[in-house]
């Protein structure tokens, strides 16, 4: 039931986009015409329309080359739909163009780097999932085989398990950047403006250099079964994903700048929570228990937060 109203409502968020409805059946060109005109009320609807028509068309992609994983691939360029969708609304004419810019810059930068790199890591690197850098991440083979054990299309229940999912989350987490560019005041950058900016500068170089040491440690044939446990990764036992989080932190702190963006924190909170209790840290160290030397790594790095760094034993 629920994979059906999702696939209803990408249905109609795909048809609302089209310039005309007149090859629709009366009653369907009038929801579709009070779908449009909501879409065009409310910035954060549209956002729903504009994510769900990507990742239907990003469904019907992996329904044809029978991959789920290239979902992976589109989830931080999610961000950059929704961020350009909240400023090409209305709602955006009047806020201010700096801070608009900065949101929508920082957004792009972060996604392209994090899709390319995974893109990489997947489908070029002689590490990467499948044999040569190819095929499909082995959490989706699971669903797969579940599901082809019922004697049911995977495919089918994808839509809501996958791409659905990822979609609300996504839209959820994209809180901060509607608050960013859709206020009007105040009309200059402030000292959170700035806070925020060098949070997610160190959270880029976290993440980044955190992603780098991790390829270069796995390609090296020397290192296989061994913990890498150098660098950034002396100090937290996720770099990467903590520079995640606190890029998202960073962009919350600048719509703070604005009047009540304060309140999209639940935004980062949940992208916290995703990269450290479900899809993220607790997930991965689950195989990471199965290397000799991770036990003691683990008694003596913080799983998330590097305390050293900043003082603390």
């Amino acid at each position: 039931i629920a994979t059906t109203v999702a696939a209803g409502f990408s249905a109609v968020s795909v048809a609302s986009t089209l310039d005309s409805y007149e090859a629709f059946p009366a009653e369907v060109r009038r929801v579709l015409e009070r779908y449009r005109d909501a879409c065009r009320a409310s910035p954060r609807l549209s956002a729903v329309r504009s994510l769900s028509t990507a990742l239907v068309l990003l469904w019907a992609q992996s329904v044809r080359i029978h991959n789920v994983s290239i979902v992976d691939i589109f989830w931080a360029l999610s961000f950059v739909v929704s961020s350009g969708t909240y400023s090409a609304h209305k709602d955006a004419e009047k806020a201010f163009s700096g801070r608009k810019t900065l949101v929508n810059v920082l957004t792009a930068a972060w996604a392209t780097r994090l899709s390319t790199y995974l893109w990489w890591r997947n489908h070029v690197s002689a590490h990467g999932i499948g044999a040569g850098g190819s095929g499909e991440d082995f959490r989706y083979q699971t669903f797969r085989r579940f599901w082809d054990k019922k004697g049911l299309s995977y495919w089918w229940f994808s839509l809501l398990q996958v791409f659905s999912l990822q979609g609300v989350l996504s839209f959820v987490v994209s809180a901060p950047l509607q608050a960013a560019v859709t206020r009007p005041q105040p009309q200059m950058f402030t000292g959170l403006d700035l806070a925020g900016t060098l949070a997610w500068a160190i959270g880029y170089v976290f993440e980044h250099a955190g992603d780098l040491d991790l390829a270069a440690f796995k390609s090296n044939p020397s290192n296989k079964g061994a913990t890498l446990a150098t660098g950034l990764w002396a100090h937290t036992r996720h770099p990467n994903y903590f520079g995640n989080a606190l890029m998202w932190w960073g962009i919350w702190l600048i719509a703070s700048a604005t009047k009540g963006g304060w309140r999209s924190f639940y935004g980062p909170a949940l992208m916290t929570y995703l990269l450290t209790n479900v899809s993220g840290a607790k997930l991965l160290e689950k195989t990471l228990k199965r290397k000799p030397d991770f036990g003691q790594y683990q008694k003596t790095v913080p799983e998330f937060v590097p305390w050293g760094l900043l003082g603390f034993q």
